[in-house]
């Protein structure tokens, strides 16, 4: 809400409104439902391992920008792209999905 982003999306949902957290899908199902779209048609950014195993479970496809940590092995085959930055996401948007 600080940073005026919120305005930016239809829908938020947070980790106090869901049962289990990252990296089970509730949060991503939640949001999926919420929206009226089909995960499998959706695109996640995540930051974190837990959060591309949580998009990737709820059947989005994850797009990582790491932050802390890089993707393990274990994370790698679950990443449909990794970006070093918000700027090149978003340039990959523009070109490929024409947002």
């Amino acid at each position: 809400k600080q940073s005026g982003l919120t305005s930016c999306f239809r829908v938020v949902i947070g980790g106090d409104m869901v049962t289990h957290s990252k990296p089970k899908p509730d949060i991503y199902l939640i949001a999926c439902k919420e929206l009226g779209i089909e995960p499998q048609h959706s695109i996640a950014v995540e930051d974190s391992i837990n959060g591309i195993k949580s998009a990737y479970s709820a059947g989005l496809k994850a797009v990582m920008i790491p932050d802390m940590l890089p993707p393990t092995e274990e994370i790698k085959p679950m990443i449909y792209q990794k970006f070093d930055s918000l700027l090149d996401l978003k340039q990959f948007l523009i070109e490929d999905f024409h947002v």
